[in-house]
């Protein structure tokens, strides 16, 4: 056996003797040695998210209405034709106003607008304030 034989021999041994002897329980700290600043930034980047929880963004309006009872009529057709679609009243006098759906463009909404004026063919595409959390993905 020639000494390069024995040292390849002899180094794979080792590390094969120290991987199975170590614990692998992916148990422990990490810790993040960084900049301040960065550090800084990031606690401002999630304080500023938790404050602000809308954004500006797009909705479908399917109805508005100065009748309390045909609002809630067709609000609750959506939502069994929408299920787990994010769906919002409000009372902008002297109308009720139904506000459905939440996207970032008005790009993103125009599929699911498609889908909606089936059902309800006056709905309109409407600039609101939306919640972050609400944000969906229509395929």
């Amino acid at each position: 056996m020639t000494l390069r034989n024995l040292f390849i021999r002899s180094t794979f041994l080792l590390a094969f003797y120290l991987v199975s002897f170590t614990p692998l329980t992916g148990q422990g700290d990490v810790v993040f040695h960084g900049n301040a600043m960065i550090t800084n930034l990031m606690n401002r980047f999630l304080a500023f998210n938790t404050e602000h929880s809308t954004i500006t963004g797009w909705k479908i309006q399917i109805i508005s209405t100065n009748d309390r009872r045909e609002m809630d009529e067709v609000r609750s057709k959506f939502m069994n034709l929408f299920p787990g679609t994010p769906v919002v009243w409000k009372h902008v006098v002297p109308n009720y106003q139904v506000r459905v759906g939440s996207f970032r463009t008005k790009t993103e909404l125009m599929d699911m607008m498609q889908d909606i004026r089936r059902s309800f063919p006056m709905s309109t595409p409407v600039i609101d304030n939306i919640e972050k959390k609400d944000l969906i993905d229509y395929d």
